[in-house]
Parts: structure tokens; sequence; C-alpha cells
């Protein structure tokens, strides 16, 4: 029971905050020798919130001594009985005695430590983590709650190493996310050093120790125990009733988020503690996807939006590869499954080289753009065509164009491949034979070439004319224009034989049987006794020849008197002479050939003669043969007459004898 009794009455209630409510305090700073601690009393008396603060820095006080007073403020600094100031604190607390404690109450160093019950019975809010922490931190989150009014800055760095009890109320974090002020049973712990002396502490530190007090004095507890409809002491307010889902809690203290109470109307929750993490927010609101605040054991994530393509889906999951949803910037596709064959593989859209075969698109796929191994680097199987020279091709140019250095069987173009290669061949009929179309070096064949090809008779190679090929190769032919040496003495390409080259390709003469300009006729023998003699001209009477049929004689002139008429009658006379020749005829008057002359088998030996002598030109094929006689004088002394030499009738000649 605390040892002292508040009676005050309604006018008090009017008083304006802050207000003197007429407590004593006392200040017990352990081994804090000198005038430090006495100066703490006196700004806290300052505040004029209290009736007295007296201070002390004894290693012990008697719980009789403590119990004295309204309200104790508690720190060490290198000093003091450890347990037995633990024990006496906790009997304190037993008795209902509001209590502030500050570092170094929990620094593990000595003396500085509490112990005793305090400590090992989880009186205080607090667990002690090691050596005490000098290092600068500021104030950070707060409850809100009048501990904290006019507390707008603090800086400290002598601070306890700590963490929350389990069954403490958070009221106050520094910035670095140690706990900074915390309650639990009528004990509000601080984790700073209230001396000022050191220089270590700026900021409201003076306001927040008087609001401490102030705050413990009410106790959590209304006066007299219970709501009495009026406000009294420290109360922060009375109701009168027993509804702790009001303004006004069944402890008189103001309603507020994290009392654990749900204040109707007010909060949505209050679970009593400073977590953000769990089912009831610090805002007394529910814990909800979309809060911006993550959920311990509920949510992965909590990005605040309702966006499906963030990190953080709108069910506060984890934006992950095969959930369906297509986060940017870090997928390019997300089709909700696992199946790396289809369009989109770990979220990534298909391609060649992803070491994924893309059923329907795709061959294969060893994820590089090697063409040299067994899958190309457009995903294709190996095979003649697909533009890269694989195992067992000479070649492979990417198409099927088979007049290009490379067929599309991938091998080299060569002549003898039946396909024929541009620019290079011109034909090629797949085999090495010269004697069909297509020669073995794939050339067309063509007149000159030297190889008698179809069509060809013949083929020298040459474009001479006058061997037995000619440049048309066709075979060299009496007619074709062009003279055969040794074999031709002419040849006019014609097949007449009224021009001066016959069509036997020998040169026209009288006596080759065909009438040639300035011949009369050509019979083509010698006879000198038919119609044609071998003078060319038509026979008559007195051209010296005598005409079997028509003449008697011819004496080679027209004139009578002279043995043979005018018109080729014998005249009667000196009678018949014998013309030497054996025959019956008889030449003119006074002319005839001496027995021994030139006639029959005569003029064919002369012929011979004069064949071999090469007189005259030889007999040609299809000619008429024609005899030939020697012009020399015939055998004997010719017959004269008039001083006249005749040509003996019976002396077939190409010439008349002349005197």
């Amino acid at each position: 029971m605390r040892a002292f009794l508040w009676t005050v009455t309604l006018a008090l209630l009017a008083l304006p905050s802050p207000a003197a409510f007429g407590q004593d305090i006392l200040v017990w700073a352990t081994g804090n020798e000198g005038g430090s601690t006495a100066a703490i009393a006196t700004w806290v008396m300052d505040s004029g919130r209290f009736t007295s603060v007296d201070s002390r820095t004894d290693l012990t006080v008697p719980l009789a001594t403590l119990q004295g007073y309204d309200a104790v403020l508690f720190f060490t600094n290198g000093g003091g009985d450890s347990e037995t100031n633990g024990d006496t604190l906790a009997d304190y607390l037993d008795g209902g005695g509001p209590l502030v404690v500050m570092t170094f109450a929990w620094a593990e160093q000595g003396g500085n430590t509490l112990g005793g019950r305090f400590r090992n019975e989880q009186y205080s809010p607090f667990v002690i983590q090691g050596a005490s922490l000098y290092s600068d931190s500021s104030l950070g989150e707060t409850d809100g709650s009048s501990l904290w009014e006019d507390v707008d800055s603090l800086t400290a760095n002598y601070r306890d190493n700590v963490e929350l009890d389990a069954d403490a109320t958070l009221r106050g974090s520094w910035t670095d996310g140690r706990p900074l002020a915390a309650e639990k049973e009528g004990c509000l712990a601080l984790s700073f050093f209230p001396d000022d002396s050191y220089g270590e502490i700026s900021g409201d530190y003076r306001t927040l120790v008087v609001n401490a007090l102030v705050e413990v004095l009410g106790g959590g507890r209304c006066l007299g125990g219970a709501p009495n409809g009026l406000r009294e002491g420290n109360e922060e307010c009375d109701d009168g009733d027993m509804d702790d889902e009001d303004a006004c809690t069944t402890s008189c203290r103001n309603a507020r988020c994290g009392d654990a109470f749900v204040r109707a109307g007010a909060e949505e929750c209050d679970d009593g503690n400073e977590v953000d993490t769990d089912a009831c927010l610090t805002s007394c609101a529910q814990a909800s996807c979309g809060d911006g605040i993550l959920w311990d054991g509920e949510e992965t994530c909590d990005d605040a939006n309702q966006s499906d393509a963030d990190a953080c889906l709108s069910d506060c999951t984890l934006n992950v590869c095969g959930d369906g949803f297509v986060r940017e910037g870090a997928e390019d596709c997300d089709d909700a499954n696992r199946d790396n064959t289809d369009e989109c593989v770990d979220c990534e859209d298909a391609r060649c080289g992803d070491g994924e075969v893309w059923e329907g698109h795709e061959e294969c796929d060893d994820g590089n753009v090697i063409d040299d191994d067994a899958c190309s680097s457009s995903c294709e199987l190996p095979g003649c065509g697909d533009g890269t020279v694989g195992p067992g091709e000479e070649c492979d140019d990417g198409d099927d164009d088979d007049t290009d250095g490379c067929l599309s069987t991938c091998t080299s173009a060569r002549c003898g491949d039946g396909a024929v290669q541009m620019g290079v061949e011109e034909c090629d009929d797949g085999n090495d034979i010269d004697e069909d179309a297509c020669s073995s070096g794939c050339e067309l064949y063509s007149c000159g070439d030297g190889t008698v090809d179809e069509g060809e008779q013949c083929d020298d190679g040459d474009d001479d004319e006058t061997d037995d090929c000619l440049s048309t190769c066709a075979a060299a032919r009496c007619g074709d224009g062009f003279v055969h040496a040794g074999e031709e003495l002419c040849d006019d390409g014609n097949g007449e034989d009224g021009d001066e080259c016959s069509n036997d390709c020998a040169p026209s003469s009288c006596g080759d049987a065909v009438v040639q300009p300035g011949e009369e006729c050509d019979d083509g023998d010698f006879d000198e006794t038919d119609d044609c003699p071998s003078t060319c001209r038509t026979a008559s009477c007195g051209d010296g020849h005598l005409r079997a049929d028509s003449e008697e004689c011819d004496d080679g002139n027209d004139e009578g008197g002279d043995g043979c008429s005018s018109d080729c009658a014998e005249e009667a006379g000196d009678g018949d002479d014998d013309d030497g020749s054996g025959g019956s005829g008889r030449a003119g008057p006074g002319c005839a050939c001496r027995s021994g002359g030139a006639s029959g088998s005569g003029r064919g030996a002369l012929a011979l003669l004069a064949l071999a002598a090469g007189l005259v030109a030889p007999r040609r094929r299809g000619r008429k043969d024609r005899r030939v006689c020697s012009i020399s004088k015939p055998s004997g002394s010719p017959v004269t007459s008039g001083g006249r030499r005749c040509t003996p009738s019976s002396c077939r000649s190409d010439r008349e004898c002349r005197t």
C-alpha cells in the first residue's frame, strides 16, 4: 500500500497544466558524488510540478526512507550495492511506489548494475545486453502520450545497451532503433544519463524526466483505486465508469493507442505494443496488405500499392518469375509456368542461343552462337543449305542455286557435275564424253574446235578453205566455191558448165564436151569427120576436115579446079593420089599426107607422149575422151598446091597446117 493519501478539491481539477500536485520527490544517484545530483534535484524542482525534491548519493538507502517520498528517480554512476539496491527497489514497487530508473542502472559494469529481485524477477522494463553504449543517438518514434509533451528534441551519448522486456510497453525509441523509454507495472525506464555536467546530453531531456515523474505519480491507477467521476491528484481523467473502451480508461488515464484497450470508434485494434510488424499497427489499425508495413509471418512484402508490375504484388507476395505477372524492368514475360519450351523462358523472351529449344521455332539450342558445332547459330540442326560448311560438305552457301560455285548438294561446282556454272561453263552434261553435245571441258561444240560434232562432216580445227575440210566443217567438194589444192583447178561454186569453170572443177576448153563462149560446138572427141571437129566449130565444106557423111573431099578452101570443088566434091583431073594414109578419103587437089603420117595408132602414141610431157591436161572424170594429135610435121613430104601447105585429111589434129 502506498504510505500517503491524496486529498484534492474540485478546484484543483480546474488548474492548468503543468500544475503542482504537492508530491515529494527523491533523486537517488549511487556513486554520483558532488553537486551534480543536487543540480538535477534543483531543475526537477524548478519545473514547478512538485512540492519538494531531495537528492541522495548513498550507496544504499533503506526501504522505509524511499517510502517516505511520493516518487523516486534512481540512477547509478559507478557505485552502490547492486543486489541490495535491486531488492530494495523491487520492494518499493511492490508497495505501489512510483519509480523512474535511468542509466547506468543496466550497464554490465560492476556496481552500476542493478541486480537482486529487480533484475532477476523481471521488474525492469529493460533487459541488459552488455556494457553501456557511448554513441550519439537522437529522439526517434514515440507513443505520442503526455510523456512526450513539449519534448521536441533529444540527443544523448551515455546510453545503456538494452532490449525491451517481453512484458514491458515501449513508450519511445532512439533513431538507432534501441529503446529509449519503456513502462512495466509502475516502473518507467529511461535509457540515458541525466547528469548534464558531462556535456553528453542535449535537447528537452529535463522536460522528459519531469514528465516521467508525473507519469509514474499517476501510477496507472485512479486515486483511491477506482474511478469515482472526479479527477483527482495525477489522474489524467476520471469518467466514473469501468469501461476501458471509451476515452478514459479504468486506470484514469486518457485512452491512447498502445494502451492495450481498443477504443470504440477510434481504433481498429490495440495490442499494447509499439510493434508495426504484427497484426495491429502502432497506429492501432489492423495490419493489411497495402498498408506499406510488412506483416511478419503473413506478408512477404508490402509496398503500399496495388500494382502487379513492381517487385511486390497486390497480394503482398514478392513478384517472382512464374507468378503470371510481368515485373517491369526485371522480366520480359511471365506466362505463369515453368515450361521452357514455349515463348517465355525463365521470364525472358525465348531466343535462339538461350539454351532452351523453342518448340515449333527451333530445331536445337545449345546456348551459344557458334556455327561449327552440333547446332547452328540460327538454332537449326546442321545440314546442307544452312550456310555453314559442316562435316562432309565441301561448301555451303545457304542457297539452292546450282549455277554458282557451290551446288545445292554442298559440293563445289566442277565440270561434269551436270550443272552449268554461270560465267565458267558453257554447258555441263554430267559426263566427260567428247563426242556428244558438250565437251569434256564443259564447252559447247562448234565448228573449228577440232572435234567432229553432230551435224559436222569434218573438223580439222583450222580455217583453211583449200584442204579436205572447209571452215564450215563440210567436206571439200567440187562446187563448194573453194579450190581444193591438188584436187581441183578451179571451183566457181556452181554446177553450170557454160562458164569458165566446168561442173567438175576443171577450166573450160575445146573438147570438154561443153559449148563454151566462142565455141560453136563441142562434142568432146577428136573425130574430125563428124559434125564437130576438134576446132569446136561446126563442120563445113572448106574447113579442111573431110566430113565422112557429106563430103567427098575437103581441101580447106572454097576454090574449085584444084581437085576438090568448092562444095567438097571430087573433081576429075590427075587422078586419085594416094594420101599415104591407107584411107579412101581424098584431100584437096595436090594435098595429101604421105604414108607414115601421124594417124590412127600413131596419134595415140603421140598423145601419150604429150601427156607424159605435161603439155596437155589429163582427162577428167565424167568428160568424153578425146584424141590428141601431134602438131609436128607429118612424115614424108606433104602435097603442096599453089605454094600452100595443106593439112592431110587423114591426120587428125587440133590445129590446121598453115602455109
